[in-house]
């Protein structure tokens, strides 16, 4: 039995005032993801599977003479590719008949169809945003920021190369540091410095910038930027501190387990997200079976994430306090 909202007078003659926007109370969001997104998407058309060359070696050849002397003129190898296989995600949007006639109202304060599309594209970008901070135990999703930054021990090849043969795909690990502190940080954020190459941003979870804040207070030698040097970092609505210069970011998808030991220090200036320009959030055609009265969509993403220089990117791995 359908139970009347009007019971006198007043709830017969009203209506209830319903808020346009919706409060998302479950999406923690990723500011590295966004990160990404904004300034490292690369739309690709196709093809077998991804791909990138890597120098890895000098030229065997050249150098100071004497004279008439014989000069060596053989070519030299300086270059190998390594390959990353696209990977792919979906969201379906679902929607009963039942449904869309009572949300086919002049008191409807959204668009029901739309509303449901772009829930699930926000859905999509969030196991998009966990497939990027992950490991690579599963093999259908991202190649993930754990065995990005990684020296073999999560895993020994990487781009389909051996990171013992190649060691230049070998990140800067410190798997001993348990205490957080600046001599520490300095060490690790000098490995992950190549020249002038150097990270350029700090991600961790929530309670490693609190210890790294306590520290500044401890020592009073933080110093807050007078403007804000990296527009993504303000833009994104998220918040953080400065190291060396560089914004720190906290990411809620780092370990969603809860162990609190990992601090990525990263130079975003090797990473792509790859996306497949058939693949880049496409919303397929609603379809409705032979024997129901519901419509389907399918939102499809195809890419991965690439790293051209893991020697540059630094990871703790135990920090406890």
């Amino acid at each position: 039995m359908v139970t009347p909202t009007g019971v006198d007078t007043i709830t017969s003659i009203s209506r209830r005032v319903i808020r346009e926007e919706a409060t998302d109370v479950f999406y923690l969001g990723s500011p590295f993801t966004y990160r990404l997104f904004r300034m490292n998407r690369v739309v690709r058309r196709g093809g077998l599977h991804i791909e990138s060359r890597f120098i890895y070696q000098g030229w065997a050849t050249g150098g100071a003479f004497y004279g008439p002397e014989v000069l060596n003129v053989e070519p030299s190898d300086t270059e190998i590719s390594g390959a990353w296989d696209w990977k792919e995600y979906y969201s379906n949007v679902t929607l009963d008949q039942r449904s869309l006639i009572r949300a086919d109202s002049e008191y409807a304060v959204a668009n029901y169809v739309v509303e449901q599309c772009e829930l699930a594209k926000m859905d999509l970008r969030d196991k998009i945003a966990y497939g990027i901070w992950s490991d690579g135990t599963n093999y259908k999703a991202i190649d993930g920021l754990y065995e990005v930054v990684d020296n073999g021990t999560i895993d020994a090849n990487y781009a389909g190369l051996s990171r013992s043969s190649y060691p230049f795909l070998k990140a800067q690990l410190d798997t001993t540091t348990t205490t957080l502190g600046m001599n520490a940080m300095n060490s690790l954020w000098d490995l992950a410095s190549k020249g002038a190459r150097a990270p350029t941003i700090t991600v961790s979870t929530r309670a490693n910038l609190t210890r790294y804040e306590n520290l500044l207070q401890a020592q009073v030698q933080y110093t807050q930027p007078t403007a804000v040097v990296d527009q993504t970092f303000a833009n994104g609505g998220f918040s953080g501190g400065w190291y060396r210069g560089q914004p720190w970011i906290v990411d809620e998808h780092i370990n969603p387990t809860g162990t609190e030991g990992l601090l990525f220090f990263l130079n975003e200036n090797y990473f792509e997200l790859v996306v497949n320009q058939n693949g880049d959030f496409e919303v397929g055609d609603f379809q409705q079976p032979t024997n129901q009265f519901v419509i389907v969509s399918l939102i499809y993403f195809a890419g991965n994430l690439i790293c051209t220089n893991p020697q540059v990117q630094g990871k703790f791995t135990a920090l406890t306090s």
